[in-house]
């Protein structure tokens, strides 16, 4: 166990310092958005492109992203109906609810604890490619059907087209990653001073995501305010950070996955639930301090459920 708590270490004590100077003060509030967009604009994009241009097809195993759809939709379906039956959320909330049980924050967390895990993050690729481009655009879709005027009943078709067309335009994490693969399925030769520079920019991307995510938990602890959404939040908790890998574990088993491709899947939904989620619920102006302090809770309870996890997959 001391092994493992060891390999997360450094991603926890980065998280920590984070933390830690956003509760003196040395970074205002809203300064870690800045080294968000640092990293979702520029450094992360470059480290994936790397990744899925070096990358090789076994990553695409058709088992692992199978089992990794099968979790998903299992979990969006209980947290849905646990939102709507037992904690009476509207339809809108209840939809960012199953997102901030489901996403996973592949920038700020997973691609950091795959480095450090399996020395690559080539395998988190196919896992989150399917979150961003399925599962969270299809989120927003419904989310824009739900909240739009009466006035608009046709042509739904080209709007799902348009709005998946949007998001992976408008992804640099999306687009970048599905840039690698091309480039790399053609075997495009790209001239060796630009893969230096990516290489160069591309390797910050985890300590600045891991120091920012702790910036934005010291931002907002102490933010969450309605004792009546405590239940609401730790049953999301619960289900991003136990009941999804566990559910995860179980499919990947029957799919007889191997080890490393198992562990994997865990440790990808696992990980904390994603920081879009909060943006997604400010944007619609709903649940927001839930999706808010999900992301925190989730982050700081994943110290532990992390290492049990790696402990119990070892």
């Amino acid at each position: 166990m001391l092994s493992i708590i060891n390999t997360t270490s450094t991603l926890f004590i980065t998280i920590f310092l984070g933390f830690l100077c956003g509760k003196v003060k040395l970074f205002k509030v809203g300064q870690d958005q800045t080294l968000i967009n640092y990293v979702f604009y520029i450094a992360l994009p470059l480290n994936l492109f790397l990744a899925c241009y070096h990358a090789t097809w076994h990553i695409f195993n058709p088992s692992y992203i199978l089992s990794y759809a099968i979790s998903m939709l299992i979990a969006l379906f209980i947290s849905y109906l646990l939102s709507i039956n037992v904690f009476k959320q509207s339809i809108g909330g209840s939809i960012v609810n199953t997102l901030s049980a489901s996403q996973v924050d592949g920038a700020y967390f997973t691609v950091p604890l795959f480095l450090l895990v399996f020395k690559t993050d080539s395998m988190a690729m196919p896992l989150m490619l399917i979150q961003n481009t399925v599962f969270f655009t299809f989120g927003i879709i419904l989310l824009q059907i739900h909240y739009e005027s009466k006035s608009r009943k046709s042509n739904y078709l080209s709007f799902i087209l348009g709005r998946l067309v949007h998001v992976i335009s408008h992804n640099p994490v999306i687009s970048l990653s599905l840039l690698g693969l091309v480039a790399g399925i053609l075997k495009i030769k790209i001239p060796a001073d630009i893969l230096h520079t990516a290489k160069f920019l591309g390797d910050s991307s985890s300590a600045v995501a891991l120091f920012s995510l702790g910036l934005t938990c010291s931002f907002y602890l102490y933010s969450f305010t309605k004792k009546e959404q405590i239940y609401p939040l730790l049953s999301l908790s619960f289900i991003k950070l136990l009941v999804l890998p566990l559910i995860s574990l179980i499919i990947g088993k029957l799919f007889k996955l191997d080890h490393q491709f198992l562990e994997a899947l865990v440790l990808l939904t696992a990980s904390p639930a994603a920081t879009h989620t909060y943006i997604i619920a400010q944007k619609y102006n709903t649940d927001v301090e839930i999706a808010t302090f999900n992301v925190v809770l989730t982050t700081l309870l994943s110290f532990f459920t992390i290492n049990l996890w790696l402990y119990w997959l070892s």
